[in-house]
Parts: structure tokens; sequence; C-alpha cells
């Protein structure tokens, strides 16, 4: 390895370090947990563009374009939409209302702690399946740059990771998502001029590396209808499960106003739209140039082009972005399912429900800094073994945050109507039926794409609209909704919690 990728690489790492020992000093749980509700909207919307170009996009999607072609690209797109539509959807009225997590507004706006902790229980489910796969992605990374064995490649990121997330919280993520913006778009672009250099050029080696695609494997471009059929299930899985982003979504809180929150929409809109078509290109690329890239070892297309085509200087690069897109995608995800444990159960349910006191700052960013420990101790373990498909277990993770929050989340924000009851029933229902639709698909009138995303999500909007006919909502939570309708809301404090209904 040319010793400029090592010094890319190392300053990158002491970069990111030094943030979180600078963020450090910041005591205020308010500046650890939503980096003081102050960032504008150019660091808010690096944040959502950073937690989407995963490390899961660069080796799962890109390995999984090259082995199955156009249809895996379904996931991108239905990501696209959710993204987006998530965050104008709901970002906005979460900023307004203040408070910290998702279970956190699921809970108030119910007036129910049991919607709270459920919600926290899939938050950290969930999450603990993606960010996992991550430390899998910079483990490969590692052992290619450095020659490691996997255990300790992933060992030693995930020390380094975690580093900065105990030290900084948000604020040192938010942060850190700027600089890990430019380090993977930069690394992007240049391993895509290197592959169409290395293709023939625009003009002459793309079409030439279609024409070949188009003779050797014509469903590559052209899929069938049961690829169609896989290609729209995944549209439809990754529209409803990134509508429903917890970690994404909840940066919304970051932002210094409601007005910054469209603005960072806005910002981040082009970079979501243009990355996917990358992740699509290299795979295309992949797929022609290095056929003897089979199964799982399809994954590590964009390392290969990025190590044995790449000038240094490009490879540097694209090894720091790759690097920097799982952290920044985990940093957000440890800290969302972290706070589960700690704001939203602590703080407020064993605190006030239990101790019969409110939570204290200190308490609440102490047990914030254990859960990061348990769970990235799991996940660890769970990247330890590989068990299997990077993009197999992120999918699994959309499938069980999807339907069970989606409704929930839409029937709280736009119907005054939706009870606590309606919303128990919906988030347990919801992530059964996802799950079992996930393991064992069927085919409904003719078509495998109809079965998950679509069986689950009928069925829980039934529930939540039969079971908040026949329930009544707690003035409490008509109280919290009418609040929603109203241009300024009060910001809950972070340590001061009150004791809800069950």
């Amino acid at each position: 390895m040319s010793p400029w990728i090592y010094i890319i690489f190392f300053g990158y790492l002491v970069g990111v370090i030094a943030i979180g020992y600078t963020t450090w000093r910041k005591k205020n749980a308010d500046d650890y947990l939503v980096a003081g509700r102050r960032m504008p909207y150019w660091v808010v919307g690096s944040a959502y563009i950073a937690t989407y170009m995963s490390v899961s996009s660069f080796l799962g999607v890109v390995g999984t374009i090259h082995n199955d072609g156009w249809s895996a690209n379904g996931a991108y797109i239905g990501s696209v939409v959710g993204y987006m539509g998530g965050l104008a959807v709901f970002g906005p009225k979460l900023r307004r209302l203040g408070g910290i997590t998702i279970p956190d507004f699921l809970g108030d706006r119910f007036n129910s702690d049991i919607v709270r902790i459920m919600s926290a229980i899939v938050v950290i489910g969930g999450y603990f399946l993606y960010f996992s796969v991550q430390f899998i992605g910079i483990g490969v990374l590692f052992n290619l740059l450095f020659g490691m064995s996997y255990i300790w490649s992933v060992v030693i990121a995930f020390a380094i990771l975690l580093a900065y997330v105990l030290l900084g919280g948000l604020l040192a993520t938010a942060y850190v998502d700027v600089l890990q913006l430019g380090l993977m778009w930069t690394g992007g672009i240049a391993i895509a001029v290197v592959g169409i250099n290395r293709s023939g050029g625009m003009l002459s080696g793309l079409p030439a590396i279609v024409d070949k695609l188009n003779a050797t494997t014509p469903e590559f471009l052209n899929p069938s209808s049961s690829e169609s059929a896989v290609a729209w299930s995944l549209v439809l899985l990754w529209i409803i499960g990134s509508l429903s982003r917890a970690d994404t979504i909840s940066r919304a809180y970051l932002a210094k106003s409601e007005r910054e929150v469209y603005k960072s929409i806005l910002f981040s809109m082009p970079f979501i739209w243009a990355s996917g078509t990358l992740f699509f290109f290299f795979g295309l690329i992949g797929a022609v140039l290095l056929p003897q890239l089979q199964g799982t070892d399809a994954e590590s297309t964009f390392l290969i082009m990025a190590s044995d085509w790449a000038p240094p200087i490009f490879a540097g690069m694209a090894f720091t972005g790759l690097l920097a897109s799982a952290q920044s995608t985990v940093s957000g995800q440890m800290m969302t399912a972290a706070m589960g444990i700690s704001r939203d159960t602590f703080g407020k349910v064993i605190a006030p429900r239990i101790l019969h006191r409110a939570a204290t700052d200190r308490e609440v960013l102490g047990i914030t800094r254990v859960a990061l420990l348990v769970l990235g101790a799991a996940s660890l373990t769970f990247a330890l073994i590989r068990p299997g498909f990077i993009f197999d277990f992120v999918n699994l993770s959309v499938a069980i945050m999807g339907p069970a929050f989606l409704v929930t989340w839409i029937a709280g924000m736009f119907w005054r109507r939706a009870t606590k009851l309606a919303a128990i029933v919906c988030i347990f229902v919801g992530v059964i039926v996802s799950v079992f639709y996930f393991y064992n698909p069927i085919q409904l009138f003719g078509q495998l794409w109809l079965n998950g995303p679509v069986i689950s999500l009928v069925i829980v909007t039934v529930l939540m609209i039969v079971v908040s006919l026949v329930t009544t909502p707690t003035q409490e939570s008509l109280d919290l909704y009418d609040s929603l309708k109203r241009k300024k809301s009060p910001v809950a404090p972070i340590a001061k919690e009150g004791v809800n209904n069950g």
C-alpha cells in the first residue's frame, strides 16, 4: 500500500478523535443527546446524507447489484423516496414539538409508557442488526488495508468508533458527519472516474459494457418478471422502512428551527439521489470487469476497484470515505438505540415511576455511555460471527421497523382520534407480521412483491383504525396532538420528566 493511503486514513482517524475530545468538554445533556438543538441546515443535511451512505451501500448494495443486476436497485429507489418523504413529513413537526427521540414522541403523543418502552425495544432491536453489519464492512476494509485478521480488524475499528461517540455523543457525531460527507463524496466520485477510465471512457467504454451485459447477462439490465417482482418488493420494503427511520428523522431535533429542517431537506436531496446512481454504477462496472467475484465476495467490488485500479491518493480517499460512511451510520444509530435505554426507559419510566423522582443530567449521560458500551459489545460479537450477506440483515432491520412504526407515526401526527391501545397493538403486530413474511414470503394475486410490505402495512392500518374507533384517546394525548398544529411548541427539557399513564 502507498504511504498516501495511510496518511489520509490516519489523518482522518486523528481528526474524528480530536472532534470527540473537543466536544467531550460539553457536559450538558442537551449538547450530548441532541447537539444543543442549534445546528444549521447544512450540518443537519450532512447528517442525513452521511447516515444514508452507509458501508452497506458501498459493499452490500454494490455487491447485490453485481450479483443480481437492476432488480437489486429497488432498495435504492425505495430508500430515496422514503428518506425524503420521512424528513419532509415528520421532521418539522418533531422539531416543533421538541423532545429527544422517536419513542419520546410516541410515548408523549399516546400518553403511554408502554408505547414508549415498546418503541424503544423496536429501535434497539432493529438498529442492532443495522449497525452490526456496518462493523462487518469496516472489518473487511481494515483487513484489506493492513493485512490484519478479520477478528482484529473488527475489534480495532469498533474501538475507534466507540471512542468519539462515547466522548462527544451527537454533538461530536454532527460535526464528524460534515467531515465524513466530504470524504465519502470525494472518494466515491474518484472511484467512479477511475471506473469510467478503466472501462474505456464515458463515450465508448460504458456503452460497450452495456452491450456486453445485454449479450451475456440480458437479465442484468432487463429483469425477468420474477426479478422485477423482487425489485418492486425491495422498493416497497425500503419506502416503508425508510419513512420510519428513527435515527435519520430524529436528526430534526438537532436543527435550531423548523425552517432549518426544511432547508436541510433541500440541501440533502441532490446528494441522496446522486449517491444511488453511484452505487448502481459500481455494481454495473464490477459485473463486467470483475466477473470472478461471486456470492459474498462481490461485496468487495468497491474495495478492489479502489485498491487495484485507483492512484494512491484516490484510493486513500475511497478507503477513508468507506470508513466514514460506516462510522456516520453506526454513530447515529448507536446513539439512537442507547437513548432508547437511557432517556426513554430510565429517564421517562424507571426514574419517575420506580424511583419517584426526575432523572438527572448526570444519570442520563452515564447510562447512555454504559448503554453504548453494552450495545457495542453485542454488535461486535455479531460482527465477529459474520452470519451471512450484509444486505440481508439490512433488509431485515428495515422490515422490523417499517410497518410497526410508520402507521403509528402517521396516525400519531395526523389523526387526532388515534389511541394508546391502537398504538400498542400496531407496534406489536407490525413487528411480528413483518418478520414472519420476511422469512416466509408468499404470493398474493400472483405477485411475490405484494407479500411482506403490503400485507403488513394493510394489517397494521386496519388495526389502527378499528382499535382507535372502539377505544377513547386520553385528554393528555389530545392536548399534545393539538400542540403539533401550533407553529411554536415548548421544547421539553431532558432531565425533568413527568409520569405518563401505562
